[in-house]
């Protein structure tokens, strides 16, 4: 079963966080007229224009459209999901072999708590108030994954460098802290 081009649309909104866009019709059909304009989080504009007997016909056919534009309009994020998998797997990489998780439980519920996108947004929004510019550029407008994915994304631009080199131990150390909220229980050197 394939799906139409509104709902593709629809759950790439919703896969990114964003705010559902609003299909506007005009007032008088058949054939009614369906269109998108809109500016994106990523700044971008989604346009698209359809036409049809009825309403969701008309609606397929301007989201069509739209996704036929976005896929010839790159995606200035597109480098942040790969980024965030890296990040995810330093994030696992720091439980694991960081010296401030003892046990393998311990490791494991690390990892339980603070890879959860709950936290990882929560820790967006703390890295923001702090005053952190590249946190306070990507926590507008954005959805509670997405600020999970920046977090990850984050974590990999700032530390991959030093994971790869004999400065290793200390920066996993350093991802634990700053996933790490006072009241976890984890102290700083």
């Amino acid at each position: 079963m394939t799906t139409n081009a509104k709902n593709q649309l629809l759950e790439l909104f919703q896969d990114r966080g964003w705010e559902l866009p609003t299909f506007h019709h005009s007032l008088s059909g058949p054939p009614w007229e369906s269109s998108l304009d809109m500016v994106l989080p990523d700044n971008r504009v989604l346009k698209g224009k359809g036409s049809g007997r009825k309403k969701p016909i008309a609606d397929v056919a301007a989201a069509e459209q739209a996704l036929a534009n976005l896929e010839s309009d790159p995606d200035p994020d597109s480098d942040l999901w790969l980024d965030a998998q890296r990040g995810d797997a330093l994030i696992k990489l720091a439980a694991y072999l960081g010296v401030d998780l003892v046990t393998p439980e311990d490791k494991s519920q690390w990892l339980q708590d603070h890879e959860a996108d709950d936290h990882l947004a929560s820790t967006l929004k703390r890295w923001s108030d702090a005053g952190d510019e590249e946190a306070q550029a990507y926590w507008g407008g954005r959805g509670h994954k997405h600020r999970a994915t920046v977090v990850e994304a984050l974590i990999w631009r700032r530390f991959h460098n030093r994971i790869l080199g004999p400065d290793a131990l200390p920066a996993l150390r350093e991802i634990l802290q700053l996933l790490t909220t006072p009241d976890d229980g984890l102290t700083s050197e």
